[in-house]
């Protein structure tokens, strides 16, 4: 039909970008099998799709095989089977929790962050559990904590922290101990 049709995430495979998905129609006409298809997306951000991650499947015009590795060769003009071309993309729904704030780039993960060069030589983690890892060059850990709780720089320098050490003040923020 080219239509694009509502459909919600079966599973994901180990790239992160290629999806199973099932279709979100009540039909007593026709059943819609699952298919397998191509995260809408780039190579360079990896959403942390989910099973029940709901959106919608979009039909390209002509073969995407080549494009999703789902396939090989080059697009022609030639007709294709329904739904052999379908991208899905996920879509906002209004149960999402509230922003933090509707003017930063929120990134979010249900285990953590990981923001990291493609040759993973810098990386910087950030788990649920409370742990910041900023890694440099040759694999040198360059920041990692969970961190040490002050009132102030004085209160962080009695607990050990060194001078230019890091804690956390009771607000939640990092702070750099000063007082020499």
């Amino acid at each position: 039909m080219g239509k694009r049709l509502p459909a919600s995430v079966v599973s994901i495979d180990e790239t992160g970008t290629i999806v199973t998905v099932k279709f979100e129609i009540q039909s007593d006409v026709i059943t819609i099998p699952n298919v397998t298809c191509p995260l809408a997306g780039t190579e360079w951000t990896r959403l942390p799709i989910q099973a029940g991650t709901k959106g919608y499947v979009v039909p390209a015009d002509l073969y995407m095989g080549g494009m999703s590795g789902l396939g090989g060769g080059v697009a022609s003009f030639d007709q294709l089977p329904n739904l052999s071309n379908a991208v899905f993309l996920p879509v906002g729904n209004a149960e999402f929790e509230d922003t933090d704030d509707p003017n930063w780039h929120v990134i979010i993960g249900p285990d953590g962050v990981l923001l990291r060069t493609q040759d993973s030589t810098v990386s910087l983690l950030l788990t649920k559990d409370g742990g910041i890892e900023l890694n440099g060059p040759l694999g040198q850990n360059l920041l990692k904590g969970n961190w040490t709780e002050a009132t102030d720089d004085a209160d962080a320098k009695s607990k050990g922290i060194p001078l230019d050490g890091v804690y956390k003040d009771p607000d939640g923020y990092l702070r750099w101990q000063r007082i020499p």
